[in-house]
């Protein structure tokens, strides 16, 4: 279960890309839709979301992320997620074809984590504040 949490940001990296705009640029409308749906959920009308929605990782290596999870027609998509002071950081965005997708986008995720976590000099270098509507959601 994810507490109410105060802002949305998404990691971006040193060039400003971040990979789930990127993915997100390319998904079908239905798909964004969804996304923007369950944010706003969490946001705008204080709901705490957990599962079939957000999923929470127990082990202990992913322990710090969750994911939310979208269905639309026959695609799965997952957004990982981390929170950092009180807040949402979005770290990565996949389509889940196998269990496999999940474990590589979970190292992929502790990589970007690690990174805010010991290379950034200020508290928010790689991360962008999301305004609904705005920035590709």
């Amino acid at each position: 279960m994810v507490n109410l949490l105060k802002k949305i940001y998404i990691y971006c990296d040193e060039n400003g890309v971040s990979p789930v705009l990127e993915f997100l640029k390319y998904s079908d409308d239905k798909i964004k839709k969804k996304f923007r749906y369950q944010i706003n959920m969490l946001v705008s009308e204080n709901k705490i979301l957990c599962e079939p929605h957000v999923k929470h990782f127990i082990i202990e290596r992913y322990r710090q992320f969750y994911e939310f999870r979208i269905k639309v027609s026959k695609k799965v998509v997952r957004i990982i997620f981390c929170e950092r002071d009180d807040n949402i950081v979005l770290l990565h965005a996949f389509y889940k074809h196998d269990k496999r997708d999940t474990e590589k986008a979970l190292e992929y995720s502790i990589k970007l984590y690690e990174k805010l976590e010991t290379d950034s000099l200020l508290p928010f270098q790689y991360l962008k504040e999301v305004m609904m509507g705005c920035v590709g959601l």
